[in-house]
Protein backbone atom coordinates (compact mmCIF):
# COMPACT_ATOMS: atom_id res chain seq x y z
CA UNK A 1 0.00 0.00 0.00
CA UNK A 2 1.09 3.35 -0.44
CA UNK A 3 0.12 6.76 1.18
CA UNK A 4 -1.08 8.69 -1.35
CA UNK A 5 -0.37 12.13 0.29
CA UNK A 6 3.58 10.84 -0.41
CA UNK A 7 3.28 10.66 -4.33
CA UNK A 8 4.04 13.42 -6.41
CA UNK A 9 3.15 14.47 -9.66
CA UNK A 10 5.48 13.24 -12.47
CA UNK A 11 6.55 16.82 -14.68
CA UNK A 12 6.72 16.53 -18.07
CA UNK A 13 10.11 18.02 -20.11
CA UNK A 14 10.12 21.71 -20.73
CA UNK A 15 11.82 21.54 -24.26
CA UNK A 16 10.72 19.16 -27.09
CA UNK A 17 14.36 17.96 -26.97
CA UNK A 18 14.37 16.13 -23.66
CA UNK A 19 11.26 13.88 -25.36
CA UNK A 20 12.75 10.58 -25.11
CA UNK A 21 10.41 7.66 -26.84
CA UNK A 22 10.40 4.53 -24.63
CA UNK A 23 11.06 0.95 -26.11
CA UNK A 24 9.04 -1.39 -24.43
CA UNK A 25 9.90 -4.50 -24.10
CA UNK A 26 8.78 -7.74 -24.63
CA UNK A 27 6.84 -10.27 -22.22
CA UNK A 28 8.25 -13.08 -21.44
CA UNK A 29 5.63 -15.80 -21.34
CA UNK A 30 7.52 -19.66 -20.94
CA UNK A 31 10.58 -18.15 -21.55
CA UNK A 32 9.65 -16.64 -25.02
CA UNK A 33 8.78 -13.02 -26.14
CA UNK A 34 5.37 -12.07 -26.31
CA UNK A 35 5.19 -8.98 -28.20
CA UNK A 36 2.11 -6.62 -27.03
CA UNK A 37 -0.48 -4.90 -29.57
CA UNK A 38 1.46 -2.12 -30.09
CA UNK A 39 3.97 -4.15 -32.02
CA UNK A 40 1.53 -4.71 -34.42
CA UNK A 41 2.32 -3.63 -37.91
CA UNK A 42 0.71 -3.91 -41.59
CA UNK A 43 3.01 -5.50 -43.96
CA UNK A 44 3.09 -6.26 -47.51
CA UNK A 45 3.62 -10.00 -48.48
CA UNK A 46 6.57 -9.46 -50.61
CA UNK A 47 8.19 -8.26 -47.49
CA UNK A 48 7.72 -11.41 -45.56
CA UNK A 49 9.69 -13.91 -47.62
CA UNK A 50 10.40 -16.14 -44.95
CA UNK A 51 6.52 -16.96 -44.12
CA UNK A 52 5.64 -17.56 -47.33
CA UNK A 53 5.02 -21.30 -46.02
CA UNK A 54 3.09 -20.10 -43.42
CA UNK A 55 1.13 -17.53 -45.39
CA UNK A 56 0.07 -20.38 -48.00
CA UNK A 57 -1.51 -21.96 -44.90
CA UNK A 58 -3.58 -18.94 -43.71
CA UNK A 59 -4.90 -18.81 -47.25
CA UNK A 60 -5.39 -22.66 -47.74
CA UNK A 61 -7.84 -22.43 -44.30
CA UNK A 62 -9.46 -19.08 -45.21
CA UNK A 63 -10.63 -20.85 -48.70
CA UNK A 64 -11.95 -24.05 -46.64
CA UNK A 65 -13.65 -22.03 -44.44
CA UNK A 66 -15.42 -20.01 -47.15
CA UNK A 67 -16.31 -23.10 -48.89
Amino acid sequence: MFNKDLLTWCKGPKFKEQHIDLVLLPDMINKKEEYRDENDQWMAETGLQHAQETIQDYWTKLLRWNL
